[in-house]
């Protein structure tokens, strides 16, 4: 009987404590930094605690296993009030034999959450069958070692459209880099990669139903059902779009996939999905599976790869996301590799190169901690762009909106050879701003490094560009483009990148 009243009041403990949390999210993400000079008006433009979906059409899956006090906290957050509109349904589906109860997550009860008690474990399997039962669109799968803020899982979705074919997947550096070096193509016919789920990953339901369909036809064995992590992307047949996490790590044990026996499972099963990827693509015109028709899941015609490769990261504190074609790995990591682990084996990374990737992260740029940092790896190059979606269109209630990087001397250098754009949905095209960047040193602060430089734009107003033919502000996405190529040494480097506004 005790559990019944113990895991209740653990989780409004920690509702009550993570509430708290959010809430004191807002003095930590500053208009400005500096002391002085700037209109004390200005405020972060974005949408706090705003649902841009505006109807729940998301499952959110979380395994349980032996960890559920961090399962207790996840929940929480993804049955609050931010992402009603978002999150139709918690689904906890729970591998142990140890059973557990709606009651266990008060006050998350009734038609918003789901427990399932499993009768057997099905590891990660388990993910993908909870999505598939599902009667949402879209699911948010996570492990139970990860918060996931809410505003990550807004941005998330709010980048997925009803036609989306393909999912998002949050990776912390590290992961993101492996993924990125296990790049596979072979021929015209396979181009695939590695990424997992459990940091946060969005998708359509009908990706995890055609995922079990394809697993079912190709009649694999138990072990391989339950390792159904390892064989996601890459039976896909096309690069994951992953995205820089924000996330934060739970403690609980070590995790089932890392120390050497977890590399040596993972290896083995990321092997055989590559195998088996170039089996089914080898046989596509004749019929060697039996009784197929149409294969499911697997894409056959790869889509026209961007020229450019994009990075992507959500913000922290406010939903945008931040993009950036600067190149952030060498060119070695372009040449073909004989097989999936081949870049990481042979270490075709430099120190350096490694160094910069981990410590140095996009996701820095929207930490809301100005003693972190984006570095790139080079000087700037022409054509680097550097661009904040903030979701929805910026409305009437603010009178200017201005983009403000908090930055080094060096790319100071880079913003002033470069131009500032916003994106008009009257044109449907990139606007370029006729206003001057005014940056202003913040000497003796309480930053790391001493010294800083605060750059702000003046992008939007009534009076600008296509907005002289309405009364509003109406743009949603803003960006910045170098216009020619720099030395070495200057480099991008951006502790902070936001908007900010006026309201009327």
């Amino acid at each position: 009987m005790l559990r019944y009243f113990f895991w209740p009041l653990v989780f409004l403990l920690l509702s009550l404590l993570l509430g708290s949390f959010r809430l004191g999210v807002a003095p930590s993400f500053p208009a400005t930094y500096v002391k002085s000079g700037v209109n004390s008006s200005f405020r972060r433009a974005g949408f706090p605690g705003s649902d841009p979906n505006g109807h729940p059409d998301t499952t959110a899956v979380i395994l349980n296993w032996s960890r559920f006090p961090n399962v207790i906290k996840i929940v929480s957050l993804l049955c609050g009030p931010s992402l009603e509109n978002t999150i139709h349904t918690v689904f906890v589906w729970n591998n142990s034999p140890n059973q557990i109860f709606e009651a266990d997550f008060a006050p998350c009860i009734g038609s918003r959450l789901k427990v399932y008690n499993s009768p057997t474990n099905l590891y990660f399997q388990a993910r993908f069958v909870a999505c598939a039962r599902a009667s949402t669109a879209f699911c948010f799968v996570q492990d139970d070692d990860y918060i996931v803020l809410p505003e990550v899982i807004l941005a998330m979705r709010a980048r997925m459209s009803p036609s989306s074919k393909t999912g998002i997947h949050l990776l912390p550096p590290h992961e993101l880099l492996s993924s990125q070096l296990r790049r596979l193509d072979v021929g015209s016919s396979v181009h695939t990669s590695f990424a997992w789920l459990g940091h946060g990953a969005m998708l359509p339901r009908s990706l995890a139903v055609d995922f079990l369909s394809l697993l079912r036809l190709l009649q694999f064995t138990e072990d391989e059902m339950k390792m159904a992590d390892n064989y996601f992307t890459i039976l896909r047949n096309e690069y994951p779009e992953v995205w820089f996490d924000q996330g934060i790590e739970l403690q609980g044990g070590k995790p089932f996939t890392v120390g050497t026996e977890g590399n040596e499972r993972n290896r083995k099963h990321i092997n055989r999905a590559t195998e088996l990827l170039s089996s089914v693509i080898a046989c596509e015109e004749t019929p060697c599976l039996p009784g197929a028709g149409d294969i499911p899941y697997i894409q056959y015609s790869t889509p026209d790869l961007p020229r450019t490769p994009v990075s992507r990261t959500p913000c922290r504190g406010l939903s945008c996301v931040l993009e950036t074609s600067i190149r952030l790995l060498p060119g070695t990591v372009d040449a073909p590799a004989l097989g999936i682990f081949t870049r990481e084996d042979n270490g075709v990374l430099s120190e350096e190169n490694t160094h910069n990737h981990l410590f140095y992260p996009l996701s820095h740029a929207v930490d809301g901690r100005a003693d972190t940092a984006f570095r790139s790896l080079t000087g700037g190059k022409k054509g680097d762009a550097i661009s904040l979606d903030m979701l929805r269109n910026l409305d009437s209630s603010w009178a200017e909106i201005h983009m403000v990087i908090l930055t080094d001397n060096a790319t100071v250098a880079i913003l002033h050879k470069s131009q500032f754009e916003m994106f008009s949905p009257f044109t449907k095209s990139w606007v370029s701003i006729v206003h001057d960047i005014s940056c202003v040193d913040i000497a003796g602060g309480s930053y790391a490094p001493p010294a800083m430089t605060e750059c702000s734009i003046l992008m939007a107003s009534p009076e600008i560009g296509d907005q002289k033919h309405v009364d509003d502000i109406n743009e949603r996405s803003f960006r910045v483009v170098l216009s020619e190529d720099m030395v070495d040494s200057e480099k991008w480097c951006i502790y902070e990148i936001w908007m900010r506004g006026i309201p009327k």
